[in-house]
């Protein structure tokens, strides 16, 4: 059996009487990267820059390993997302 059903956060407030909104469950980290689509000649004549965005929604100490497939082969980076600017 399998039930859908929107979750609501309710709480009172003294002036406004009982308050409700959904509750929404996000993932911990997400991660974007600009551009979404980068077509490169093989003979590009140096590094293509890429612009990786981090959204973190918890405090706890994270990282992770990027890796971006090429031609010449997979390069593999680590992040650490709370010393990122």
């Amino acid at each position: 059996m399998t039930v859908d059903r929107t979750i609501e956060y309710r709480y009172s407030d003294l002036f406004a009487g009982e308050k409700r909104m959904e509750l929404l469950v996000v993932p911990a980290l997400t991660v974007s990267v600009t551009p979404d689509i980068a077509i490169v000649p093989t003979a590009a004549p140096g590094p293509v820059p890429l612009r990786l965005r981090t959204v973190l929604r918890i405090l706890a100490h994270s990282g992770g390993a990027l890796s971006v497939d090429s031609a010449s082969g997979v390069e593999r980076v680590y992040i650490d997302f709370l010393s990122c600017p």
